[in-house]
């Protein structure tokens, strides 16, 4: 679903709940540390006499101040967990803290259409960290993440045939960054808007890594993903890259490489952009080819910031023959076409270098 449809559903709820501020009705949401007038000791999660009514739901849209809330037992999050703020100009930071286990098994009810299983503030400056020391368990059909244009920090251990999944919603750009490198999620990771950072990709289907385990597909819709790890990464992941907002990937990783050995897959948008950029001194591969997805629904390619990207696949993508922009745009790097089975005689390995440069195949 395109991003100006998503934003025609419900409009005027959300102009009132994400832009207007508005305050939303609470159900037992958290009383403790945190909240206006509340005890800066109260921090036990699990402690019912922290939540209004004493029932404990997941409902932190009360905080107004930046808190540190400790799980002392197992829970599972049967309303979810909403941290978006009850007015926009609230800027705070909410770190889950512990070393038990929390279970994404359900979604936030409140909130009418569209599943998720967390909710992120609409404020840029604030952030959500869930704590190193905790284990989040992401049951099958869970793991949704929207919000606005804030960030969660996911330090905790993320395990669970989940999906983990970013989700534009109202007008948000949400930030998620995966710096566990213990993850052992297996239902794969989604961008269907916003920014995802990981710090490692799994090279082998048991391996864990911050984007999970197996060799389920990593799927980057509307703007790129980005790879923030410290060493060289050989992945045969399969991806899967759609729509014309700028989808692809970042290798961020300071020196070291990403090389996706694995399946590239364009999706079924009306026409997609495959950006490839980053700032690293590595070289990245992709050995795959990249195509159009049918003679309507066509591929561009843009390399972009300084680092270094190396196509070897049999590319057939043909750009966007109604836009003024060709099949490659240069706009900044270096962009090395070296297909590995080239005919003999024909020329291998055509550099390109600079910046706001287009190129006819």
């Amino acid at each position: 679903m395109s991003r100006q449809y998503r934003f025609k559903i419900k409009r005027a709820f959300l102009i009132g709940l994400v832009v207007g501020g508005v305050s939303l009705s609470t159900h037992a949401a958290w009383n403790g540390a945190g909240v206006s007038g509340g005890n800066p000791a109260a921090t036990d999660f699990n402690d019912t006499a922290n939540w209004q009514d004493g029932v404990i739901n997941g409902d932190f849209r009360t905080v107004v101040s930046n808190v540190t809330i400790r799980l002392t037992a197992d829970y599972s999050a049967t309303n979810g967990l909403d941290f978006a703020e009850q007015n926009s100009a609230i800027s705070r930071h909410i770190t889950l803290s512990g070393t038990n286990t929390l279970t994404l098994k359900a979604t936030i009810a409140w909130y009418p259409s569209n599943t998720r299983s967390i909710m992120l503030p609409s404020n840029a400056n604030s952030t959500v960290t869930l704590d190193r020391g905790l284990t989040v368990n992401i049951l099958s059909g869970f793991g949704s993440i929207r919000g606005g244009t804030s960030t969660l920090f996911v330090d905790a251990r993320v395990t669970g045939a989940g999906r983990m999944t970013s989700h534009y919603w109202g007008g948000g750009n949400p930030h998620v960054v995966l710096r566990n490198d213990a993850n052992t999620f297996s239902g794969g990771l989604e961008q269907d808007a916003g920014q995802i950072y990981v710090s490692s990709i799994n090279a082998s289907s048991l391996m864990p890594s911050a984007s999970g385990t197996n060799n389920a597909t990593i799927s980057i819709g509307n703007s790129p993903m980005h790879y923030i790890g410290s060493r060289t990464v050989n992945t045969a992941r399969p991806f899967t890259i759609g729509n014309e907002n700028n989808a692809g990937i970042n290798n961020c990783s300071g020196c070291g490489g990403l090389n996706l050995t694995g399946t590239v897959s364009i999706g079924s948008n009306s026409r997609t952009w495959v950006s490839l950029g980053g700032i690293s001194a590595g070289e990245s591969l992709i050995t795959a080819p990249l195509y159009n997805y049918d003679t309507t629904r066509l591929t561009r390619l843009e390399k972009r910031h300084s680092g270094i990207w190396r196509l070897t696949g049999a590319n057939s993508f043909t750009g966007w023959t109604n836009s003024t922009t060709y099949h490659i745009t240069l706009s900044g790097g270096t962009l090395i076409a070296d297909y590995t089975n080239d005919v003999a005689g024909r020329g291998q390995q055509p550099t390109f270098r600079g910046r706001a440069h287009r190129f006819l195949l």
